[in-house]
């Protein structure tokens, strides 16, 4: 009787000196410990079960700084010229960019979510490129990724091995936009046409993410995703891959170094009204992270 006595008086000092609902500071860390007190069935002995809750909502804002290369062809009315600029030449042209934007926004609850990523420049230049392409009053590129997300990290069984790790599922569009005011390029026998005008179009795009820790505060993550497929206006095959290291500054701060390459092969009409767009795209990133 007094042995049960003790057992019991134990439990409740214990739920009584330990915190069972959460203060403010619990709730800005991005999980809490609600004890609870387990009495064991085999035995006069009781045992303490802590709870990790993770945030059901989060929000994730990146500010990423890719200047990436660019080689492939472009084809306008039927003519078509290499492209070739490397991320030196990139820089020493930037005085000839109006503007440059690029980020991305990720919101995910439970397992759901949704990533929207955009990369933005305009150039205004009125001379010669590259060889056999010249540009009059600009030039403007833009990319939009857009996807939902679904965390299968649970379903294909990779917590059971490791608590940490993380795999998504992508599935969404990729938006893409050229837009020149007047574009002049010359042929190979040097002949040469000028149009204007614009080209969008909107690729669909299936993909992966993997995220792996490495230590606490760093995380390597890996993402990849293929999409066109020829249909209607789209390319006929689009494909992206990045690598990034990710190392947490603080609590909602976080900073990442890798490596993106993005390949687009677009191709519409025909003949003198032919439009191709074959390019790769590709450089390193810096990402500033912040997460809510």
């Amino acid at each position: 009787m007094s042995r049960l006595s003790s057992v019991a008086g134990l439990a409740i000092l214990t739920v009584v000196n330990l915190p069972v609902t959460a203060t403010a500071e619990n709730l800005r860390s991005e999980c809490f410990v609600e004890p609870t007190a387990v009495f064991s069935e085999c035995g006069s002995s009781c045992s303490l079960v802590e709870e990790c809750r993770q945030p059901e909502l989060e929000c994730k804002f990146d500010i990423p700084g890719w200047v990436p290369e660019m080689h492939g062809t472009t084809t306008v009315r039927g003519r078509t010229a290499n492209v070739n600029v490397s991320t030196r030449e990139i820089f020493e042209s930037i005085s000839d960019f109006n503007f440059i934007f690029s980020g991305q926004l990720e919101v995910s609850y439970k397992k759901w979510g949704f990533l929207a990523n955009g990369y933005y420049y305009n150039l205004g230049v009125d001379r010669s490129v590259l060889p056999r392409i010249d540009l009059t009053a600009g030039f403007a590129q833009a990319i939009v990724d857009f996807a939902a997300i679904y965390n299968v990290s649970e379903d294909i069984g990779l917590t059971d091995w490791n608590q940490s790790m993380e795999a998504d599922v992508l599935l969404g569009g990729r938006y893409n936009l050229l837009d020149t005011n007047e574009i002049t390029i010359t042929g190979p026998r040097g002949r040469s046409v000028t149009a204007a005008g614009s080209r969008q179009w909107v690729d669909p795009i299936i993909g992966g993410r993997f995220r792996a820790p490495v230590t606490d505060d760093f995380w390597l993550t890996f993402r990849g995703d293929v999409g066109g497929f020829g249909i209607g206006s789209c390319s006929q095959l689009t494909y992206n891959i990045e690598a990034l290291g990710r190392f947490q500054c603080s609590e909602h701060c976080q900073l990442s170094l890798g490596y993106r390459l993005l390949d687009i092969d677009q191709e519409q009409g025909s003949g003198n009204n032919r439009f191709a767009y074959d390019m790769q795209l590709r450089g390193p990133i810096v990402q500033l992270g912040f997460q809510f």
